[in-house]
């Protein structure tokens, strides 16, 4: 067994492998969700059930806008956060070398 897996066992009895924090890098969401292959992934997903399910041409095409048009809310949202967490940050000035 690898160093960086740990087991678990819960009340039900069900065998749970969770990564040490360290030793597996774990999901970074805010690029995740503001992955355009990502949307496009889920977009094709929901509009391919809907057609399967006989929905309307016009349904699935507006079904479709919305979901991508929250997508780009979302990336908007996260990358706003990320622009005003960088400026929040104090001035560090660069460090130079004495010769």
């Amino acid at each position: 067994m690898q160093n960086n897996i740990r087991r678990r066992t819960a009340k039900c009895g069900c065998l749970f492998i969770l990564p040490y924090e360290r030793g597996i890098q774990m999901i970074d969401w805010k690029t995740k969700l503001t992955s355009r292959k990502l949307w496009v992934a889920v977009t094709e997903f929901v509009t391919m059930l809907m057609m399967a399910f006989g929905y309307a041409e016009s349904t699935v095409t507006q079904v479709a806008a919305l979901i991508m048009a929250g997508a780009g809310l979302i990336a908007y949202i996260v990358a706003e956060g990320l622009v005003d967490a960088k400026a929040a940050e104090p001035y560090t000035p660069p460090m130079y070398e004495e010769e």
